[in-house]
């Protein structure tokens, strides 16, 4: 009999964490049974924040590109935009203006390079233009600047040569 009780406390103890990772696996974790957030619920949780900010805040937080002109993708147009850039927090703002002439004016350029006249004329197509910039932004920045929330045209010219 002393040879088996070493046996079988093994046994119990093996089945009891079985029974505890079972149950975690089951059941969801510590804190109840949370869904993963999608991307669409990221977004919309992340602009009720901005929602909340007061205009200070949002300021403190804010970066341009002004007064940046460039030929379209058809070549009898140029473009002169400025844009306004919301950034996460402090510290993404710092770093997005040490590296917004290097990384974030070529990628601009090259948008609206390929971005057609009539596609920035109406007020969906601007949109989609700062929903694109804002994506190709994001995915350049390095992980540690912090990201992009927000872009917004401030002033726009579009022009035949």
């Amino acid at each position: 009999m002393k040879k088996l009780l070493p046996w079988i406390i093994s046994g119990v103890l093996a089945v009891g964490l079985i029974g505890v990772v079972a149950y975690f696996l089951i059941f969801g974790n510590l804190l109840g049974n949370k869904q993963p957030m999608t991307a669409a619920q990221a977004a919309a949780a992340e602009k009720e924040k901005i929602a909340q900010m007061s205009a200070s805040e949002i300021a403190a937080v804010s970066s341009d590109i002004t007064d940046l002109t460039t030929n379209m993708a058809d070549p009898s147009y140029v473009v002169k935009m400025s844009f306004s850039f919301q950034l996460a927090d402090k510290d993404a703002k710092a770093n997005f203006d040490l590296i917004k002439d290097l990384k974030v004016t070529p990628i601009i350029i090259r948008t609206l390079a390929d971005t057609k006249p009539e596609d920035i004329q109406s007020a969906e197509g601007i949109e989609q233009l700062d929903a694109k910039l804002m994506k190709l932004i994001n995915s350049s920045l390095p992980e540690e600047s912090g990201k992009v929330v927000d872009v917004q045209v401030s002033n726009k010219i579009v022009s035949p040569l």
